[in-house]
């Protein structure tokens, strides 16, 4: 009987052990997830500028859109809002 009960508290500490990490993943994912895509779209913006300027090769940019986490068979992210040009009420 003593056994049964040390089980049973064992696998519930470790469950509770478990639910524990899962929340804080979870949550902490919730949170720096959307900064976490935000800085890596204004990364890739910045990349492709200095492709654009000739500041580096075709390959280079390839490699940093990789380390980015970008597929390079889908077609370029576009911006979602005009960074310049005319303003929609101009």
């Amino acid at each position: 009987m003593d056994v049964l009960v040390a089980l049973l508290a064992l696998f519930v500490f470790f469950g509770a052990v478990f639910a524990l990490f899962f929340v804080i993943t979870r949550v902490t994912r919730a949170i720096l997830g959307p900064r976490r895509r935000l800085e890596a779209e204004l990364g890739l913006e910045a990349l492709e500028r200095r492709y654009a300027q000739g500041e580096i090769t075709r390959e280079e940019l390839d490699q940093a859109k990789r380390a980015l986490g970008f597929d390079l068979a889908s077609p370029p992210a576009r911006p979602r809002w005009p960074r310049s040009g005319p303003t929609a009420s101009g």
